[in-house]
């Protein structure tokens, strides 16, 4: 009897974390390296623009594509808000800070308010996610 009652304790206890089909949660670590990842391509690929534009006084702007091609240092998202849970739509809007450390041309971080949705694909095998905010 006491194996049924914590067996079914168990079961009860998985049901209700994954019956909702909701996606991870605006802090979970795989949407945050999600986020990190679109951000550093979308980053690259601004500063890949400008770098070859006629504006040649934007040095920050070289050594932060070299910075970044390189992996010399990793995005940060710190203050991680969860602004809805849609559980009609079963996603996520979320709003952080992206901050790009030691990136100003005195050394100081740049820090960029972003949102993000994080979603599940309809088969629910991948999450989605969408960053908004980086240009």
């Amino acid at each position: 009897m006491k194996k049924l009652f914590v067996l079914s304790l168990l079961s009860n206890f998985l049901l209700t974390g994954c019956g909702d089909n909701m996606p991870p949660d605006c802090s979970n670590k795989e949407t945050v390296n999600l986020v990190k990842d679109i951000s550093k391509t979308e980053l690259i690929r601004q500063f890949e623009y400008l770098s070859n534009t006629n504006i040649t006084q934007f040095e920050t702007v070289r050594i932060g594509l070299e910075k970044l091609r390189l992996g010399k240092f990793e995005l940060l998202v710190n203050n991680i808000r969860t602004v809805k849970k849609d559980e009609q739509s079963k996603k996520y809007v979320c709003a952080a800070e992206l901050i790009i450390p030691k990136i100003q041309e005195d050394g100081s971080d740049a820090k960029h308010p972003i949102t993000y949705t994080s979603s599940l694909t309809d088969d629910k095998s991948k999450i989605y996610v969408e960053v908004h905010g980086l240009r």
